[in-house]
């Protein structure tokens, strides 16, 4: 599983999620994640930015579950 999205409201802004738990949020002229979480309590299946909350993310997992997130 995994997922991507790129901001719509802060350019050059990714968020990232995948099959080891884990969340990462980039900034694309950096070669490391400006922030990891690593407590999602399932696989990632997919992720995206909020289009009204510049910082706000949502993410599901493969359990069936939804959270949100603020970057």
């Amino acid at each position: 599983g995994g997922g991507l999205d790129w901001s719509d409201m802060d350019e050059g802004l990714i968020a990232c999620g995948s099959g080891d738990h884990r969340i990462c949020i980039w900034k694309i002229e950096s070669p490391q994640p400006q922030l990891v979480f690593d407590n999602h309590p399932c696989d990632v299946t997919d992720i995206s930015w909020n289009r009204k909350e510049k910082d706000q993310f949502g993410v599901a997992g493969n359990d069936g579950s939804v959270e949100i997130g603020r970057a």
